[in-house]
């Protein structure tokens, strides 16, 4: 008595899996990367925000200190 069939069928199961995981890797890959796209905008839009601002700032007191003198 071989143990062959039961072999080949533990076989076929590992191949099935490891294609469902790749599947399932390649998937969470892309989610990653449109995750970070939409991070990497976000912080260019906060960082766009956070530089008018201190312009703005800037100007403000410019526009105080010479007004003083």
């Amino acid at each position: 008595m071989t143990n062959e069939p039961l072999e080949a069928s533990k076989k076929g199961e590992r191949m099935a899996n490891l294609q469902e995981l790749d599947k399932s890797f390649s998937i969470h890959e892309q989610v990653c990367a449109e995750r970070w796209k939409e991070t990497i905008l976000r912080i260019k839009r906060l960082e766009t925000v956070l530089v008018g601002s201190a312009g703005a700032i800037i100007l403000l007191l410019l526009g105080i200190v010479f007004k003083v003198h």
